[in-house]
């Protein structure tokens, strides 16, 4: 009975390769003597390794700015909370922006929104070919306008000849220059008439 049990314990127990995955015996592959320090360099390997990790893990701001965290003031214990009230308080905002927010109406008398009878969906192709009568017309224009040659015969347009500053008295000039010549031919006119006269 004891060989029976003593076979079934040994048909039991893990294997080489079982062992050395769960730590329990060394790597068989490395010499006795080399084993301790083989543990030894995987152990400090292991501590390097984590030393760095935790040396560039991301700060609390930076992790603030990626909304992993979500406050800094907070407990943990609270946050979910927290989130809930903020979440609440940001659709209490939004419903009474809603509620303020203008009617058409108000749009349309701020110039916001056009009065047309055309549909939404075709709003911006009507403001678009608006655009493109208006500059047709602006070109048709602009090409029958007259010389500015003509503009200043026509004294609509002063002499560029002149300077700015001068081109006001230059003008009263011409007029009283005109309104001299107009006087000294009405002066002939009327001495002609008075000479026949006494002839």
């Amino acid at each position: 009975m004891e060989k029976n049990l003593l076979k079934e314990k040994l048909e039991k127990r893990p294997s080489k390769t079982e062992l050395i995955e769960l730590n329990i015996l060394n790597n068989l592959n490395v010499a006795p003597s080399l084993q301790q320090v083989t543990t030894s360099l995987q152990k400090s390997i292991v501590q390097d390794t984590l030393k760095h990790a935790i040396n560039d893990r991301p700060g609390q701001e930076h992790l603030l700015n990626q909304n992993i965290l979500h406050y800094a003031n907070i407990s943990p214990a609270i946050q979910s909370a927290s989130d809930s009230l903020e979440k609440e308080k940001k659709n209490d905002s939004l419903r009474k922006s809603i509620l303020e927010r203008p009617n058409k109406s108000e749009l349309i008398d701020q110039n916001i929104l056009q009065r047309t009878n055309v549909a939404p969906s075709l709003q911006s192709t009507k403001n678009s070919l608006e655009k493109c009568i208006l500059q047709d017309s602006m070109k048709k224009l602009t090409n029958e306008r007259p010389e500015k040659e003509d503009l200043i015969n026509q004294n609509i347009l002063l002499n560029t000849n002149i300077a700015p500053a001068l081109q006001k008295t230059a003008i009263e000039l011409e007029k009283s220059l005109k309104n001299d010549s107009i006087s000294k031919c009405l002066l002939k006119r009327q001495n002609a008439v008075v000479t026949n006269e006494i002839q």
